[in-house]
């Protein structure tokens, strides 16, 4: 398999930080070419999905606030898992 340097490219990898969904998409997953199918129709199914995707360069932030009561990314967390997430 071709290595490809993602910084030539332009892409940044994206990162998913919200619950596992199984056969879907697993918590803390990172994509570097894009989302698979079944991501992509897991958040035309639930378009908050998309807030819980974050780019690389944001996941430290991002995580910090997931831990903060009340945050945008902890209410999207918590209502990924209502949905059927799981929290592993």
């Amino acid at each position: 398999m071709r290595k490809v340097d993602y910084r030539k490219t332009g892409q940044e990898a994206t990162a998913y930080i919200g619950p596992s969904f199984y056969g879907i998409v697993e918590k803390n997953t990172v994509f570097r070419s894009g989302l698979p199918p079944r991501l992509k129709k897991l958040s035309e199914e639930l378009p908050f999905i998309q807030g819980l995707l974050v780019p690389v360069s944001g996941l430290a932030r991002a995580r910090r606030e997931l831990q903060m009561p009340g945050s945008e990314k902890q209410m999207l967390y918590r209502r990924a898992l209502k949905e059927g997430g799981k929290h592993v």
